[in-house]
C-alpha cells in the first residue's frame, strides 16, 4: 500500500489548484479529469517511488494541510 503523495508520477500542479488546496491532484498516468487524493492509502500499478527530497517537501504540505483542516 502506498500514498500519491509519495509517487513521481503524482502533481498538486498540473490540476485544478482548489483541488490541490483541498489534498487532491493529477496523475501523470491518468486522464487529467481524474483528481486523487494525495494521502488515501492505495494500491496502484502506475505508482513509482519521488525522490526523498520531493516527498519531505509534500510531508511537510500535507501537514500543513490538515493543521488548516
Amino acid at each position: 500500500m502506498t500514498t500519491c503523495l509519495h509517487c513521481s508520477n503524482f502533481s498538486l500542479r498540473d490540476g485544478d489548484k482548489e483541488w490541490a488546496r483541498m489534498g487532491f491532484g493529477n496523475c501523470a498516468r491518468r486522464e487529467k479529469f481524474i483528481m486523487f487524493n494525495a494521502t488515501k492509502p492505495r494500491d496502484c500499478e502506475h505508482h513509482v517511488r519521488a525522490d526523498d527530497a520531493t516527498v519531505a517537501r509534500r510531508e511537510a504540505w500535507a501537514a500543513k494541510l490538515e493543521k488548516v483542516a
